[in-house]
């Protein structure tokens, strides 16, 4: 399931990596998108103010007198000489701005509106309150413009025809009547947005190549972080179960002799219960006290693990051998055998044994044992430890349980006697009774 995990986590993580680029390169394509409308609109602005001033400078040198409208000062005068600039400053420029005085109205037909710029016109006088007008409605460029209105100084050549000087009657037909603060035209300047895509979009081009190997180098360290997190998970994980199974194992092992114990031996035989045929014989040392008293525990353990290699190497593979407490041992057996085969099989192993004489430490010693059978019986571990107890108190070498020694109602009987007893205590119904002796 955790190896699942990881192969899932692996895989989502490049998924996650795609969609957390591909939402950068969108915001950088939407920001690029609008820093170039700013650059525009702050372009636009800071040329229309120099075309203002420009245009306020050449018209006041005649509005004061130092020029007077003749065929020579013409070209000086702005409504004339903003289409010739524009043109110069749209082929020179980087980006083909063009700047131009326009008109619905106009009297040089060079300055005539376009389309784009008649609505803006149209906007113009609609809205009087508004000076200013800045849209990329039209695909192929941003229009900016300021309003031109008719001023009290503009009456002169504006106003009525036959108040105009005479070289503006003689020259022009048109645009007279004009009343004060009427829309005359617009300052119109135009940024082709092919040449400011074409600009910002190599930044941009930048901005995704950065962020793609920034994001490429971040996947590569989540991808070696996650792998190098998962090898170390593995080997936490082998870690844990091998600590798990030596903590196990000191739960179910003898430490002295490395056999299973006692809890071993419960597990077994709780597992085995379905099996058609069980036996078990445990084995206790006889009189390992005294020779823990006489020799000392180093040799006692000793004896021990001798003793649980010797049962261990006559048994076989079908008899699983067990160390219990102190000196006790256990075979325990599932193999289709009837009693009698397991009996003589503890009989030619006991007698073995007992005929081997332990060498350890300079000192000889025999050993005899005590043991208890059962067989196919329910608490097969009490029976068989009854049928030990018994031969133990009998100094018998083997003893096989069945139902006549059973301990439990000898237990009950007892139980009920000492009753009995405390009872006639309690109520003085014991009458002591003496008899002479006489000394000859």
């Amino acid at each position: 399931m955790k190896n699942f995990l990881n192969d899932k986590v692996l895989k989502t993580i490049p998924v996650i990596f795609l969609i957390i680029v591909l939402i950068k390169i969108t915001y950088s394509y939407f920001e690029i998108k609008e820093r170039e409308y700013d650059f525009a609109k702050k372009e636009a602005e800071v040329l229309n103010s120099y075309a203002i001033e420009n245009r306020m400078y050449y018209q006041n040198l005649f509005l004061n007198g130092t020029l007077t409208i003749n065929e020579k000062t013409l070209p000086a005068l702005p409504a004339f000489s903003s289409h010739i600039i524009s043109e110069n400053f749209s082929k020179n420029n980087p980006l083909s701005i063009t700047v131009a005085t326009v008109s619905d109205r106009a009297r040089n037909s060079k300055n005539q509106a376009d389309l784009d710029e008649l609505k803006v016109i149209e906007f113009f006088k609609n809205n009087l309150d508004e000076k200013e007008y800045f849209s990329n409605a039209n695909p192929e460029f941003y229009q900016y413009a300021t309003v031109l209105k008719v001023e009290k100084v503009c009456l002169n050549c504006n106003g009525k025809k036959e108040e105009a000087p005479f070289f503006i009657q003689r020259n022009y037909q048109n645009a007279y009547n004009y009343k004060l603060g009427e829309v005359r035209g617009i300052l119109s300047i135009q940024i082709p947005s092919k040449n400011l895509n074409t600009y910002f979009f190599k930044n941009f081009l930048k901005s995704v190549f950065y962020d793609a190997i920034l994001f490429l180098l971040l996947f590569l360290g989540v991808i070696y972080l996650t792998k190098k997190s998962r090898s170390i998970s593995i080997a936490l994980e082998k870690k844990v179960k091998e600590k798990t199974k030596e903590l196990k194992e000191s739960f179910l092992y003898d430490r002295l002799t490395g056999m299973p114990n006692r809890l071993k031996l419960i597990e077994d035989i709780k597992n085995s219960k379905d099996s058609g045929s069980s036996h078990l014989a445990l084995i206790n040392i006889d009189a390992f006290k005294d020779i823990n008293d006489l020799y000392g525990y180093v040799i006692g353990d000793e004896i021990l693990v001798q003793v649980s290699k010797r049962i261990k190497e006559f048994c076989e593979d079908s008899n699983f051998v067990y160390k219990l407490p102190n000196d006790e041992f256990a075979i325990f057996t599932t193999s289709q055998i009837s009693q009698e085969e397991f009996l003589k099989t503890i009989k030619e192993m006991l007698n073995k044994i007992g005929e081997t004489k332990f060498n350890i430490s300079d000192q000889s010693i025999f050993i005899t044992f005590s043991c208890g059978i059962a067989s196919n019986k329910e608490s097969l571990l009490i029976k068989t430890n009854t049928a030990l107890q018994i031969a133990k108190r009998n100094s018998r070498n083997i003893v096989i349980y069945n139902d006549s020694l059973d301990a439990k109602k000898q237990i009950l009987k007892n139980m009920d006697a000492l009753l009995i007893l405390k009872n006639a205590i309690k109520h003085d119904q014991i009458t002591p009774f003496y008899q002479l002796s006489f000394r000859t």
